[in-house]
């Protein structure tokens, strides 16, 4: 009886090992087959930023790029914008955001949550700028689809973003203005 069980054990074993074997070859297959290689996210959304937001090209722009997930600090208007497009599985979000000072993208506070007095900057994310609140849009079928899709979030990010922040400094500076002539 034990000899039997062990019979079938082995026979299992080696099923799925074919099984296995044969699964691998045919991988390794379409890899060698495959006429292009697959390109990271962060190159993808890299060429996006720089199509899209010519800023970006400059010399002084600091590129930060990890998987699935690449942002840029260039200067601007005395300070420093931020543009970052990430992705989480088949899911892709962005954030744009300003800063007086050149700090890590993730020391800005996120809006549209009142920010911090001791913050070094914010940064909002585009599901807010189009009214959609934390909005990710699928990725694509393809990378040439991936790619468009970039494109299209990293130009609504920097005309967006940029008319959202002027639109908050200046109605801080109004409201500035009122508290000191309502002081006197």
């Amino acid at each position: 009886m034990a000899v039997k069980a062990r019979d079938e054990r082995q026979s299992r074993e080696d099923f799925t090992d074919a099984i296995g074997r044969r699964y691998c070859e045919r991988m390794n297959e379409q890899r060698r087959n495959q006429e292009r290689p697959r390109v990271p996210f962060s190159a993808i959304a890299r060429m996006a930023i720089e199509h899209s937001v010519p800023e970006t090209r400059v010399p002084q722009a600091d590129w930060h790029e990890r998987i699935n997930d690449a942002w840029v600090r260039w200067p601007s208007e005395g300070g420093f914008a931020y543009l970052r497009l990430h992705r989480h599985l088949d899911w892709i979000t962005g954030e744009f955001g300003i800063a007086h000072a050149a700090v890590a993208i993730d020391a800005l506070t996120l809006l549209p949550d009142a920010a911090a007095p001791e913050s070094q900057g914010a940064m909002i994310r585009l599901g807010d700028l189009v009214e959609e609140a934390d909005r990710w849009w699928r990725a694509g079928a393809d990378q040439k689809a991936l790619a468009e899709r970039l494109e299209w979030m990293a130009l609504e990010l920097r005309v967006k973003g940029s008319a959202y922040f002027h639109r908050r400094d200046s109605e801080r500076e109004r409201v500035a203005r009122e508290k000191s002539v309502s002081r006197r």
